[in-house]
């Protein structure tokens, strides 16, 4: 007897983080936008996000949605289209890249979620468990000292029924100029993963800004502890989540069109074995309705798992 899980990880936003002005600035720009427009604060942020924070490109934008019939996905909708699919009820969300504004939107729009996030202020990661399948015991959140960017680790003790869960999110630092931070703040992650009590299934997952030639020079990932890309197959058409190949809101100069697979998840098991990984795919590659957009420069990753009751219960025994 089994029961699927079905874990999530979104990226909110492809604003490069070098251009985000600083957070009075975008206050300010979002007021303005949202004045103009009539709209609100949430849809201000996507529009403005994409474009960068240029004011006038972004108002353009919404104008133009608009007379083709527009969209309504964050500001009159029932449900944040552009977040998250309801209808297909995720059990676990990791998101990135989210800001207060967005924060409290999904978790007024999506009761059915509990929303933990990682911070109060600037772009952070959050957690979304559902309120009919997961259930909360605690989180914390693990500061990254050496961090120029005000990464940390979100970190979240569930349960489903006997079911023990750690889940860990993080942004980790951004740009290759600071690979060496980056490794050091994935380190720290997979080191706590390796504490974690062995009665619990483990999973870690975000935009983890990785270069295969990284994760190699620094030692790969330590024994135990599975990429869930691999587990599941390795299948090429998944493999990249930042892909301008395919991806065509981020405007690449030159014929070389850079992929990489920043966006990971992994996980590690508990003893015995609770779940088995059964899919693992990319979501969000269909552009938003009349648009030419997708709804972030990166795809999300869709993992589903199997529950094994029957190694639950001979845990328990």
């Amino acid at each position: 007897m089994s029961y699927k899980l079905k874990v999530y990880i979104f990226i909110m936003s492809d604003s490069d983080d070098g251009d985000i002005p600083d957070r009075d600035t975008c206050q300010k720009l979002t007021e303005q936008f949202a004045e103009i427009t009539g709209t609100d604060e949430a849809c201000a942020q996507f529009y403005l996000q994409d474009r960068k924070w240029d004011l006038e490109r972004s108002v353009n934008a919404f104008f133009e949605s608009t007379s083709r019939g527009g969209i309504n996905a964050l500001h009159d909708g029932d449900e944040p289209e552009l977040v998250i699919k309801v209808e297909e009820k995720p059990d676990i969300v990791f998101l990135q890249e989210v800001i207060p504004e967005t924060f409290s939107y999904i978790s007024d729009k999506l009761p059915e979620y509990m929303c933990i996030a990682g911070n109060v202020e600037g772009y952070f990661s959050a957690l979304m468990l559902r309120r009919y399948t997961v259930y909360y015991d605690s989180h914390k959140i693990i500061q990254f000292p050496s961090s120029l960017m005000q990464r940390n680790l979100l970190c979240a003790e569930v349960h489903i029924g006997p079911l023990k869960l750690q889940l860990m999110t993080s942004h980790l630092e951004s740009g290759m100029e600071h690979t060496k931070e980056r490794l050091n703040q994935l380190q720290t992650a997979f080191k706590m993963i390796q504490k974690m009590p062995e009665n619990q299934t483990v999973i870690f997952g975000g935009d983890l800004n990785l270069r295969d030639k990284e994760l190699s020079v620094s030692g790969g990932v330590p024994p135990g502890i599975e990429d869930l890309w691999i587990a599941c197959g390795s299948r090429k058409e998944c493999q990249y989540t930042w892909d301008n190949v395919r991806n065509t809101n981020k405007s690449v100069p030159g014929k070389f069109k850079p992929r990489c697979r920043f966006d990971r998840i992994y996980i590690r098991h508990a003893h015995p074995r609770a779940v088995v990984p059964m899919h693992f795919g990319l979501i969000g590659i269909q552009k938003i309705i009349n648009t030419q957009s997708f709804p972030s420069d990166h795809w999300g990753i869709q993992v589903f798992f199997n529950i094994e009751k029957s190694n639950l219960r001979d845990a328990a025994a």
